[in-house]
């Protein structure tokens, strides 16, 4: 489940590799070698590190997501107040589309 074929990485140790360069103690302002952390016990346990960028990877498909309810409220708002934004937006993800449908039809006729 975790892995690919020919992959070894699994999430687990792909969280080990990269989670320390992206959950790491913020150095302090007032001294360049002093780090700030909220408590000391925290800051240097690697495996709450490890768990919640497993959980950040194994979850990235629904990181970002807008509910369709928030976005249709979003552009009937942006209708009233910014109708050319409106316009942009819609043409350029139908001219999207349309490319990907453009390119999945040359696919189909090789």
């Amino acid at each position: 489940e975790d892995q690919e074929r020919g992959n070894k990485m699994n999430v687990t140790n792909l969280a080990t590799v990269v989670g320390p360069n992206i959950l790491h103690k913020l150095k302090s302002s007032l001294k360049e070698r002093e780090f700030a952390i909220v408590k000391q016990d925290q800051a240097d346990n690697p495996e709450e590190v490890i768990a919640v960028v497993s959980d950040l990877i194994r979850h990235h498909q629904e990181m970002g997501k807008i509910p369709a309810s928030f976005h249709d409220d979003l552009l009937r708002r942006l209708l009233i107040d910014e109708p050319e934004a409106v316009d942009f937006v819609l043409t350029k993800k139908f001219m999207a589309t349309n490319e990907t449908r453009d390119s999945n039809d040359e696919d189909d006729t090789l």
